[in-house]
């Protein structure tokens, strides 16, 4: 892990979720892919309460598209749980930021998962440098606690 001011576990958000009917199998299990869709909103709350929401980056003339995912499943959640997403960066060089994630329900670690992020020109389409707002936002506590999602 990089060591800067406030990256790494300690400086994390955790999005509730309610698990939606349409998130789940035949048998009222999430189905395996729709975890990703979850870190995706995991992340964009973070960045909002870090106040510079992915609409900001873009604006600035800046990506930051998926490269690689990862996911590691200790145990199902299930329609109707109500489970804590939590988010944090875990690593950030100068044209790449990792997110790590994990979900609970009630305490009990049940998914384990990362996604890396490259930098890129939106005019170029080539890699960049991390934006210093971004990396600066990313050292920034929560100041906007409570963003809902469902």
């Amino acid at each position: 892990m990089t060591e800067m001011n406030g990256f790494g576990p300690e400086n994390y958000s955790i999005l509730k979720y309610r698990v939606l009917y349409a998130d789940t199998d035949k048998m009222g299990i999430v189905y395996h892919s729709n975890y990703f869709r979850w870190f995706e909103a995991a992340r964009g709350s973070y960045m909002r309460r870090r106040e510079l929401p992915y609409t900001i980056t873009e604006a600035g003339g800046t990506q930051i598209p998926l490269t690689e995912a990862g996911i590691r499943y200790f145990k199902p959640a299930l329609y109707e749980q109500l489970v804590d997403i939590k988010v944090w960066v875990s690593d950030i060089t100068a044209v790449q930021v990792k997110f790590a994630y994990e979900v609970f329900f009630e305490g009990e670690l049940l998914i384990r998962g990362f996604t890396n992020h490259a930098a890129i020109n939106v005019g170029t389409m080539r890699p960049t440098r991390v934006p210093k707002q971004f990396e600066d936002a990313l050292n920034r506590r929560e100041t906007l606690c409570g963003d809902p999602y469902l």
